[in-house]
């Protein structure tokens, strides 16, 4: 099985060549998961409802997690974000996998969007002072290695599926992009030798 192409796009190599591989968010890697705590938040903002020519303006609102704020920025209902913001991350993702979630979805819902709002997130999650401790952790467990985040559930959009061989990795391609925005804030030099993010997202 081979990992996804982006594992080239990596400069550093350990003294044998080999490029340095952490395709599972567990144990020591576990702070990189979307479910481990951090302090993160969704900006205020006014999204288009489905189906209608009607703005509706949502607050600010702080989550313990990345997979909390990810799954509740995709309504544009402020109960059900609440309701979200309360939850587990574990029933967070389960609440945003039922037909009736899906079906109330925001209106501006996109694999661009997606992307986008992923990125702002794991930037909150490492690069915020809130979060000093786990941005100490990255640099100190993941400082150089290649990042895919491999599943068994056939998740090929932000994973990489170990059964299937199939996935986009895209939560991976975003904790390297910040990694390399972590590095260079302390004075080290980046890792990726090319953009592994869509330029419509690295432009917003």
């Amino acid at each position: 099985m081979k990992a996804p192409q982006q594992t080239a796009l990596i400069r550093c190599r350990d003294s044998e060549g080999a490029v340095p591989l952490i395709m599972s968010f567990r144990g020591d890697y576990r702070f990189l998961s979307n479910f481990y705590r951090a302090h993160v938040f969704l900006p205020a903002e006014s999204v288009l409802l489905q189906g209608r020519k009607k703005h509706l303006n949502l607050p600010h609102m702080t989550f313990n997690s990345v997979e909390n704020a990810y799954m509740a920025w995709k309504s544009p209902d402020v109960a059900v974000r609440q309701q979200i913001k309360d939850m587990s991350p574990h029933a967070a993702k389960e609440l945003s996998q039922t037909e009736e979630f899906v079906a109330a979805h925001r209106a501006d819902y996109s694999d661009e969007a997606r992307i986008t709002t992923m990125l702002m997130l794991v930037r909150q999650k490492f690069l915020s002072p809130e979060n000093a401790a786990l941005a100490d952790m990255f640099l100190q467990r993941a400082a150089s290695a290649t990042l895919i985040e491999g599943t068994t559930w056939n998740e090929r959009f932000f994973g990489f599926c170990i059964k299937t061989g199939v996935g986009q990795n895209y939560l991976g391609r975003i904790l390297m992009t910040v990694r390399d925005e972590l590095r260079v804030r302390e004075g080290m030099c980046p890792l990726l030798e090319k953009p592994v993010l869509p330029k419509a997202v690295l432009e917003r």
